[in-house]
């Protein structure tokens, strides 16, 4: 067995989530002897908890600071992350230091700053970017909020704008790093990323 590292990114209300459960079940059903743990970021520790309270209620937070607690959140989890890979485990990750990147950017923050930060992370065996539009991202989040918007600090238009940017610049940057298009059905998005997967276990 091989261990795998993989992270679903996007902008908020891009599918990544979706996606993310739904390959955790497929996998899980179909390579039973391999073990297959799912994890995000911001994580539940204390870290994770303070960002996810901040975002949520809206709190006024300096952006560099912002991204520091998700860059010191996630040395934690990769520490843990690197146990689970030790035991020959495959990682689907929702979230990882491309939003920091792209989030980061979308905030006019200086990404290489962020990206020396992030330096001694490991970087995935695959990234999957889920591409939409972000005007159609916005329409999803009002849907599954029932059309009430939480005026959460990244799901504004000129904020998901900017971040999609530098999502798909990114590509160039780093390897393994898909682009799936995320606008076609949720069915026809799952079967491509199963795919690429597949191919990297054989």
């Amino acid at each position: 067995m091989k261990n795998m590292f993989i992270v679903f990114e996007g902008i908020d209300g891009c599918g990544k989530t979706t996606q993310l459960k739904l390959t955790s079940k497929f996998l899980k059903e179909k390579y039973p002897n391999y073990k297959i743990v799912v994890t995000k970021e911001p994580t539940d520790s204390i870290i994770g908890s303070l960002i996810k309270n901040i975002i949520n209620n809206n709190i006024n937070i300096d952006q560099l600071a912002m991204q520091l607690l998700f860059t010191a959140d996630r040395a934690e989890h990769v520490a843990e992350i690197r146990k689970m890979l030790d035991k020959n485990a495959i990682v689907l990750c929702d979230r990882y230091m491309f939003s920091t990147f792209s989030y980061g950017a979308s905030k006019m923050l200086d990404v290489e700053f962020l990206k020396q930060a992030n330096r001694k992370f490991p970087i995935p065996d695959m990234t999957f970017i889920f591409d939409v539009d972000p005007k159609e991202a916005i329409g999803r989040i009002l849907k599954r909020s029932n059309n009430v918007s939480e005026n959460k600090m990244y799901e504004k238009l000129d904020i998901l704008n900017a971040a999609r940017q530098e999502f798909l610049k990114m590509k160039e940057q780093f390897s393994n790093y898909y682009i799936i298009k995320g606008d076609n059905s949720i069915d026809k998005i799952n079967k491509e990323v199963i795919s690429i997967i597949e191919k990297k276990l054989k």
